[in-house]
C-alpha cells in the first residue's frame, strides 16, 4: 500500500476513535454529536423547551424505553424514529413525500380523536348521573341550577358575587381544576378561569356577574331542552354536548393538519419536496436535546428537575 495512502488511513481511523471515545466519556450516544447539540441550542423551530417532570418522563419512558430500564439513549430514540420513518415511506423509495407524511400523521390522529371522543362520552355519562340526583334520568332545572350555583361558588372567592380576575388565585377552584384531565381539543371547561370566562363572559368585559350566570345557564338549560317539557333527557344532553364536541373536534383536526403540512415543509430542509431520514432526524434531535436536560446522552430520572 502507498505509504501515504496508509498513513492516511491510520489518521482517519485514529481520529474516529478518538470521536468516539470523546463521546463515551461525556455519555453521548454516536450519532448525537457535540456539532448535533450545538446546532439544536441555536434552533428554535418548535418544540418548546420545558422542564423535565415525572409525568413527562414517563411518558417519553412508555413510548421510548426499548429494553425496559427506565431509561432512553439516543440509539433508542433513533431507532424508534427510524422504524416510524420506514413505516411512513410506503412506497418503500427511501424518502418521505408530502402525501405520505400527512397521510401517516393523519392516520395516527384520527385514531386519537377517536379515543378522545369516546371518553368525552363516558364522561358526558358521568355527568348527567352526577346531576340527576333524584335518579329519574330526567333534569329538572333545579337540579342544573343547583350545580350552576355550586360552580360560582367556588370561583367567586371573595363572595362579591363577581368572577374576574381578581379570582384567579382561589385555591379552591384552582385545587379542583388541577385534578381536572385537559383535552387536546381545548373545549373550554369551567375547570379553569379561562373556560369559566369563555362560557359564561357574554358581554366578553373580563368578568361574570352572578345574574349574567344564571341567564346563560338558563339558557344553555332552555336549548338543550329540544322538546321543551321543561326538563332535559340524557338524549338531550348528549345531543347539546355532542354538537359542541363535534364542532371542536373538526376545528382541531384542520388545523392539526394544517400545522403537518408546516412541519413537512420545515423538515424538507434543501426544499426538494422530499424528506431524507437525515432530514426527518433534525426534528428527532431537538427533541431528544431538549429531554435530555444533563446532556449526558441518556433521558433518564436524572433529567427531572434540571434547568435548561
Amino acid at each position: 500500500m502507498n505509504k501515504f495512502l496508509f498513513a492516511a488511513a491510520v489518521t482517519a481511523l485514529v481520529s474516529g476513535c478518538v470521536v468516539v471515545d470523546e463521546q463515551a466519556s461525556q455519555g453521548i450516544q454516536p450519532g448525537l454529536t457535540k456539532a448535533d447539540r450545538a446546532k439544536v441550542a441555536n434552533d428554535d423551530r418548535g418544540h418548546r423547551s420545558r422542564p423535565m417532570t415525572k409525568k413527562g418522563l414517563d411518558r417519553v419512558l412508555k413510548e421510548y424505553d426499548a429494553n425496559g430500564d427506565d431509561s432512553v439513549t439516543w440509539a433508542e430514540y433513533n431507532d424508534w424514529r427510524r422504524a416510524r420513518f420506514d413505516k411512513t415511506d410506503t412506497n418503500s423509495n427511501g424518502t418521505v413525500d408530502e402525501e405520505e407524511y400527512v397521510n401517516e400523521y393523519e392516520a395516527r390522529f384520527n385514531a386519537s380523536l377517536k379515543k378522545e371522543h369516546a371518553r368525552h362520552q363516558e364522561q358526558t355519562k358521568r355527568r348527567f348521573a352526577a346531576l340527576d340526583k333524584d335518579d329519574n334520568e330526567m333534569l329538572a332545572f333545579a337540579e342544573y341550577e343547583k350545580s350552576g350555583n355550586g360552580m360560582f361558588s367556588r370561583w367567586d372567592c371573595d363572595n362579591n358575587s363577581v368572577v374576574n380576575a381578581v379570582d384567579k388565585q382561589c385555591k379552591k377552584a384552582h385545587k379542583a381544576g388541577k385534578k381536572h384531565r385537559r383535552s387536546f381539543l381545548r373545549m373550554p371547561t369551567s375547570h379553569s378561569l379561562r373556560g369559566f370566562m369563555r362560557l359564561y363572559d357574554a358581554n366578553d368585559d373580563g368578568e361574570v356577574s352572578k345574574r349574567e350566570f344564571d341567564r346563560e345557564r338558563r339558557t344553555t338549560f332552555h336549548l338543550t331542552d329540544a322538546n321543551k317539557d321543561g326538563k332535559v333527557n340524557f338524549s338531550e344532553y348528549a345531543d347539546e354536548y355532542n354538537a359542541r364536541l363535534d364542532t371542536a373536534m373538526q376545528r382541531t383536526r384542520r388545523g392539526a393538519i394544517r400545522q403537518t403540512y408546516i412541519r413537512f415543509a420545515v423538515l424538507d430542509d434543501n426544499d426538494d419536496d422530499m424528506m431524507t431520514f437525515d432530514e426527518f432526524q433534525l426534528s428527532g434531535k431537538r427533541i431528544f436535546v431538549r429531554w435530555d436536560k444533563n446532556g449526558d446522552g441518556v433521558v433518564s430520572a436524572a433529567d427531572i428537575g434540571v434547568a435548561d
